[in-house]
């Protein structure tokens, strides 16, 4: 009704990247809450806290605004990981949204479809899969709570209570949901789980069938934030589980061009870039044309048309659909997200420490994927800071160390966690070919679990014990020592989540996910733990009365209802 577009800012964000995408993007108005406030950084835009500033808003006019907002017109801006060490921010429009809606209202023409549950952030462009189509077509939206999601006995819990229907996320969460899962779950009620963002592995279908039933339809999605998110979807059904995993056909008025480095068409069954131009194209990223001519560029099959070079490699199938074969460069998809590589690697480099980086994505130990970085020391920092490490710990023997834990700190202070690397790994040059590019199958793989060269310190107080026997739980290793790094040991932003859920309910203190990533030892984690605690008990909660459903919807009632009786 405004006619202006929504630009999302994760709380959970570091500092310097909130304070970059309100200054980039010149949002004129801040829309948050009070106790939100105090952690913004400087920035230029009027504030309105939504749950304090309502007699502000009492004092505009009641009648609609006279602007006209236009199919070009932009619905949201967001920012997506930059090879430059910076996001840029896509300009998603009014026509790429409606056209993403219609097209999801068509492929899901089921009325049984009610609920519809939201996992995601809304600052991830999968948000918007649920949130429009639910709010256009009359459905009702569940937020699901952190303390659910992270769980994977509440999560499915939750499912059944609330009678979810439709359920979108990516292929690692599903998978890690459904390996703890325990024989007593509640029936299934899930009708549809879309699944995007990673390449789907055959074993992750085969635990949602035989966890959730056979009864379940898996949609795959493929989509950019540039082309309004989804922009070919295919079904799965259990009969379809040992077929090749493709992506489908794309979503209404929009085309796939799969092409030859010279622009020209590949002939189906050959690999070629994908590129696709129609109503879902956004209009480029923020005041950056210059970037946005590299990706947006003119069809060769449609005059007068732009069309999206995604990067990604794919081909088509005798029966019409489309398989993706992976990247022609060194951008990824990591839980969902899109990572440029080259700007994580960029940020370690900008640690005096650090003379070069290089970031790769390995699989882990628990067969997910995880971000791991190499960097070569600055012999000019090593001379200066001879015996000791760039975290200020002194080393053995008197040499110098970069010390991970703090290159992970530095990175962290910039960038969200999804794009903190899982593993840091140090090397005297980077191995080149003969031609002087990477050779990336030349970088060593990171310690296994548990090999850390970490001298062992066994737990010492109550809370060190407890703590210990979660991380062992969560990691799937025995010995944890108490100075021993969270992500050393194989952990990644998922474990984090599900560590923090554990501690939840075990310890009964609620920590951020950041806190995890800032102090990943336990000797630095228990005190917090602690202190929470403390805080907890001096200042308990409040119970909240529960109240009805039919009370809810005689108040609701009478809101919309003036003095005279008038419904509004």
């Amino acid at each position: 009704k405004a006619g202006g577009a929504y630009l999302p800012l994760d709380p959970a964000y570091p500092a310097d990247r909130l304070q970059y995408m309100l200054s980039h993007s010149r949002a004129p108005v801040l829309l948050t809450q009070a106790a939100l406030v105090e952690r913004l950084p400087e920035h230029q835009a009027e504030v309105f806290r939504l749950d304090a500033d309502w007699t502000r808003l009492a004092a505009y006019p009641e009648t609609n605004s006279a602007r006209d907002v236009l199919p070009q017109h932009l619905a949201y801006v967001i920012y997506t990981s930059g090879s430059t060490g910076r996001p840029k921010g896509v300009m998603v429009t009014q026509q790429g949204v409606l056209n993403l809606v219609h097209g999801l209202r068509v492929y899901f023409n089921d009325p049984a479809v009610l609920n519809v549950g939201l996992i995601t952030s809304i600052s991830f462009d999968i948000s918007v899969n649920q949130i429009f189509p639910s709010l256009i077509f009359g459905r009702t939206l569940h937020i699901i709570p952190d303390a659910v999601k992270f769980n994977s006995r509440a999560l499915l819990r939750y499912l059944h209570e609330q009678q979810i229907q439709l359920l979108d996320a990516v292929p690692s969460y599903m998978q890690a949901v459904l390996n703890e899962v325990a024989p007593e779950q509640p029936p299934n009620v899930l009708r549809y789980l879309l699944i995007g963002g990673e390449k789907i592995e055959r074993r992750l279908l085969q635990a949602v069938f035989r966890q959730l039933g056979h009864a379940v339809e898996i949609v795959n999605i493929y989509g950019l934030t540039e082309i309004s998110d989804i922009n070919i979807l295919g079904s799965i059904r259990v009969q379809d589980i040992d077929l090749p995993i493709t992506v489908g056909r794309p979503l209404q008025n929009n085309r796939i061009y799969i092409l030859n480095p010279f622009d020209q068409l590949q002939p189906v069954g050959i690999a070629g870039e994908i590129c696709i131009a129609g109503e879902s194209v956004s209009r480029g990223y923020l005041f950056r044309p210059d970037l946005a001519a590299e990706r947006f560029v003119p069809c060769p099959f449609e005059d007068g048309q732009i069309m999206v070079r995604t990067g990604d490699l794919g081909r088509w199938r005798a029966d019409g659909t489309v398989e993706i074969l992976g990247r022609i460069d060194h951008q990824v998809k990591l839980r969902g997200y899109r990572i440029e590589l080259d700007e994580i690697s960029a940020r370690l480099r900008q640690h005096p420490a650090v003379h070069d980086a290089v970031t790769v994505i390995q699989p882990g130990a628990d067969g997910t994927s995880q971000l791991v970085a190499y960097v070569v020391e600055n012999l000019d920092w090593r001379t200066q800071n001879l015996g000791v490490a760039s975290d200020g710990s002194k080393s053995p023997g008197g040499h110098p160390v970069l010390g991970s834990a703090d290159l992970r700190q530095h990175v962290g202070a910039q960038l969200p966690e999804f794009m903190v690397p899982s593993a840091i790994v140090v090397l005297d040059a980077l191995p080149l070919l003969p031609n002087g590019k990477l050779d990336r199958k030349a970088l060593p793989a990171p310690s296994t679990p548990g090999s850390a060269e970490t001298r062992y310190v066994a737990p010492r107080t109550e809370t060190e014990r407890r703590l210990a026997a979660i991380w062992a739980d969560v990691l799937k290793i025995e010995r944890i020592g108490v100075e021993d790094s969270f992500f050393d040991l194989g952990g990644h932003s998922l474990l984090a989540m599900q560590l923090l859920v554990r501690i939840q309910e075990d310890l009964k203190a609620e920590l951020s996910l950041r806190t995890i990533f800032e102090q990943p030892a336990i000797a630095a984690l228990a005190p917090l733990i602690d202190q929470a605690r403390a805080a907890t008990s001096s200042n308990p909660s409040v119970p909240l009365a529960r109240v009805s459903r039919e009370a809810y919807r005689a108040r609701r009632s009478s809101v919309l209802k003036d003095e005279a009786g008038n419904t509004r």
